[in-house]
């Protein structure tokens, strides 16, 4: 290697040479030094998310910048030195940068900053929320940590960072972080928006690029956690399933789903573990055999053990496990089910009884008619939740069980149905025969409160949201119609 002259040594000529080292890496600074003052606020993730941003702040500023700078090209070797800037701001855009590369490789060293506690740009903070008026906002500080945090968050960072990163360091992905950007794509929450669902397509892409264990797997889990809009169809869950196989779909039954995830394991969310363990054994017609319903009675059997010395953490099983045994056992369906449906006879057992139900009737059909038809009028209230049984059970019938709950509804009972329920059941079955629908509605009485279980919430449900026109004609040609006590009010809803 070429020596120095012993002048390079010297102050002066070391202050060059600091300036020639400074001037290197000018490019990328200077660029983001310019953008840094430009800008005014900015929320956490809002640049390392970018998709689409007001033209405008709501102060009114201009941000149409922002674009330029979330799509600025520079490298991974660019940006990590700057993570170190004396500038707090710049920091931040190198931090909010390299997440938008999205490479999991880089979040040990965007953790670090997770400790920066050093001032930086500011956020609009809304407060003062009230029904009838937008809320109050004003200037809110911020430091390098909080934008830190919330790419932490966005990754699933829970406990010591240390062993959350041993378990994750060889992985490209992970549920946690696969549902945090299926999020970012859909806004959050469930939604009905239109516009929502094209975007689901690059999605859809990158989970079908995955080995196929891996794909199988996480379609099944996000659709889980993130149903409308629905990521996959009912027939593209069942395909996943059956892709899965026999001895993964029992893997997953028993708590030890394959793949190595850390972030599917039950003990991380047994609750949402139930969700998917259920909603897997519901679809695993033609997966499972015979011998099956011994394993799955022997999971049951050994949860249930353990909860009564360890009731912490909670249950991963349910009442999917019996509905499958006793699908797989179609000879002692009833035997295995009614002794489930004893078993369950708490206070607040409502809803596990629904579904129970629902397997009784989906399985055994009309031979368990007259069971069902007590079940449904008979089955007590939950408390602070009314009659939950029944509500399940309805909600977990198939369209081709609708012959089945017209059974069950030809009863002189049926008339004493609420508003409600019958409003319910006429949702998840539009097509309902005429004259159990008629039968009812003429059997109801004035609701003199007018509270929200009255005729009215049905009416709305028939005019509003199935645009039932023909049902409405049928009531108003109806004989009984001219002495109901509704008449203005269905010939208010026809007219919206």
């Amino acid at each position: 290697m070429k020596r120095l002259r012993p002048w390079r040594t010297a102050g002066f000529p070391i202050v060059l040479l600091l300036a020639v080292i400074a001037d290197a890496q000018t490019p990328v600074r200077n660029f983001l030094q310019a953008e840094a003052e430009r800008i005014d606020l900015l929320a956490p993730l809002e640049l390392g998310n970018y998709g689409w941003v007001p033209k405008r702040d709501v102060f009114g500023r201009d941000r149409t910048f922002l674009e330029s700078l979330a799509a600025s090209s520079y490298s991974t070797s660019d940006l990590l030195p700057l993570l170190s800037d004396p500038s707090p701001r710049i920091r931040v855009l190198a931090l909010e940068l390299l997440f938008r590369k999205e490479d999991p490789r880089l979040l040990p060293v965007m953790y670090r900053l997770t400790s920066d506690t050093e001032r930086t740009f500011d956020r609009v903070e809304y407060f003062n929320l009230r029904a009838n008026g937008p809320p109050d906002k004003r200037r809110a500080a911020q430091t390098v940590a909080d934008f830190a945090k919330a790419i932490a968050a966005f990754y699933g960072v829970s406990g010591e960072f240390d062993r959350f990163w041993a378990a994750r360091k060889d992985r490209r992905y992970w549920f946690t972080l696969l549902q945090s950007r299926l999020a970012r794509v859909t806004g959050g929450l469930p939604t009905l928006n239109p516009d929502v669902k094209p975007r689901l397509a690059p999605f859809r892409a990158l989970l079908d690029g995955f080995p196929a264990l891996d794909r199988n797997l996480y379609l099944i889990w996000l659709q889980c956690t993130f149903a409308e809009p629905a990521l996959a169809r009912d027939a593209e869950f069942s395909a996943a399933v059956r892709s899965l196989g026999r001895e993964n779909v029992l893997a997953i039954a028993e708590g030890n789903p394959p793949g190595g995830d850390p972030d599917l394991q039950p003990a991380r969310n047994p609750g949402f573990y139930r969700l998917v363990a259920a909603m897997t054994l519901d679809h695993s017609d033609g997966v499972l055999q015979r011998p099956d319903a011994a394993r799955l009675a022997a999971v049951v059997q050994k949860e249930r053990d353990r909860l009564k010395s360890n009731p912490i953490p909670e249950t991963f099983i349910g009442p999917s496990y019996t509905i499958a045994q006793a699908r797989l056992l179609p000879e002692r369906a009833s035997e295995i089910l009614h002794a489930e449906l004893r078993a369950h006879t708490g206070e607040y057992a409502g809803d596990v009884r629904g579904v129970l139900a629902a397997g009784l009737a989906q399985i055994r059909g009309d031979a368990e008619l007259s069971f069902l038809r007590e079940f449904f009028y008979s089955d007590p209230p939950v408390p602070g939740f009314g009659l939950l049984a029944q509500r399940t059970l309805v909600g977990r019938l198939k369209r081709g069980d609708q012959p089945l709950l017209e059974q069950i509804l030809s009863d002189e009972r049926a008339k004493s149905l609420s508003p409600g329920q019958m409003a319910h059941i006429y949702e998840r079955f539009p097509a309902l025969r005429r004259k159990l629908l008629l039968d009812w509605f003429f059997a109801q009485k004035q609701d003199p409160r007018q509270m929200g279980n009255s005729i009215e919430y049905f009416l709305t449900i028939m005019s509003l949201r199935n645009q039932d026109e023909a049902l409405r004609q049928a009531i108003l040609e109806d004989p009984r119609f001219p002495e109901s006590p509704f008449r203005a009010l269905v010939g208010s809803r026809g007219r919206r």
